[in-house]
C-alpha cells in the first residue's frame, strides 16, 4: 500500500471547506493570482487569508448576506408576529397583524402595510407577498394612505401679568411677555427688551435712554406730538394689566 506523501499545505477543498466557500471560487482566486499555492500544490491557510483580504472586495458579500437574510426583521415581520390570535389577517400575505399600528395601507381594514396592499395589486401569490415582507422588499411604486389631520392643540391660558420696571426707560411691562421674546444674554427680570439692556450696559442713564426712545419715534413718525410727549410712552402695559394701547396716550 501506497503511502501519501505529506503536503505542506492543505488542499482547496480544504481550503474552501475551512473558510465556507464552494471549491470552485478557490480555483477562481488561484487562477486569478489572488492566492498563490507552495510548491507541492497545495495552499498554506494562513498566506492565503491575507492574500484573499487584500483581493478581496471587502463587505460586499456581507451586505449582499444582510440583504438577503436580515438580522433585524421588517416591521411588519414585528407587528404580525406580535399579533394575536384575533387579530385581522391581511389579505397580501396572509399574517395577522395589529390595526392600530398599520396607518401606513390606504385600506388598513384589509391589508398589514403598504407593501403587501402594492404587492397584492400587482397580482403576487400571497406566498411571495410574504417572502418580500419577511426580508423587508419594498415594491418601487408605493401608493401610502393620506395622513390624517391631527387637530390643534388647545391653546394654554395666558399667566396674569407680573409687572415690572424697567431699569433702563422706566416703563411697565409684563414679565412674563418679556421672558417669551427675549435672547439669550437678555435679562428680562430688569429689562424690557434686549434695547433697553444693551443702552445701560453701555452707560446711557435712564434719561438719555428715554431721549433716544423718542426721537427714534420721532424719526419713524409712528406717534403723534402729543403722544411722545405723554408719561406713559414707555408703558408696555397699564397698572391694571390691560396692554397700553397708543390710541390712548
Amino acid at each position: 500500500m501506497k503511502q501519501q506523501a505529506k503536503t505542506a499545505g492543505i488542499s482547496q477543498r480544504q481550503y474552501a471547506k475551512q473558510i465556507g466557500v464552494h471549491h470552485s471560487y478557490v480555483a477562481r482566486m488561484i487562477r486569478k493570482g489572488a492566492v498563490s499555492v507552495l510548491p507541492d500544490g497545495s495552499i498554506d491557510p494562513v498566506a492565503a487569508d491575507a492574500a484573499r483580504a487584500k483581493y478581496t472586495r471587502v463587505n460586499r458579500g456581507k451586505r449582499r448576506w444582510q440583504r438577503r437574510h436580515p438580522e433585524n426583521p421588517s416591521p411588519a415581520r414585528v407587528v404580525v408576529a406580535q399579533a394575536s390570535n384575533t387579530a385581522p389577517v391581511c389579505e397580501g400575505c396572509g399574517g395577522r397583524y395589529l390595526r392600530r399600528y398599520r396607518n401606513t395601507a390606504p385600506s388598513p381594514a384589509r391589508f398589514c402595510s403598504a407593501s403587501c396592499e402594492q404587492d397584492h395589486s400587482e397580482g403576487l401569490s400571497m406566498a411571495e407577498i410574504a417572502r418580500r415582507r419577511d426580508r423587508a422588499i419594498s415594491p418601487r411604486k408605493i401608493k401610502f394612505a393620506e395622513p390624517k389631520p391631527t387637530p390643534p392643540l388647545p391653546a394654554e391660558p395666558e399667566p396674569a401679568p407680573l409687572l415690572a420696571t424697567c431699569y433702563g426707560c422706566g416703563g411697565l411691562y409684563n414679565l412674563h411677555t418679556a421672558r417669551k421674546e427675549g435672547g439669550v444674554r437678555f435679562d428680562p427680570a430688569h429689562h424690557c427688551s434686549p434695547n433697553c439692556q444693551e443702552m445701560l450696559e453701555a452707560g446711557m442713564r435712564p434719561a438719555e435712554i428715554q431721549r433716544h426712545i423718542r426721537t427714534s419715534y420721532a424719526e419713524e413718525r409712528c406717534y403723534t406730538r402729543n403722544q411722545l410727549s405723554s408719561p406713559n410712552l414707555f408703558d408696555w402695559i397699564k397698572p391694571d394689566g390691560s396692554p397700553n394701547r397708543v390710541d390712548e396716550l
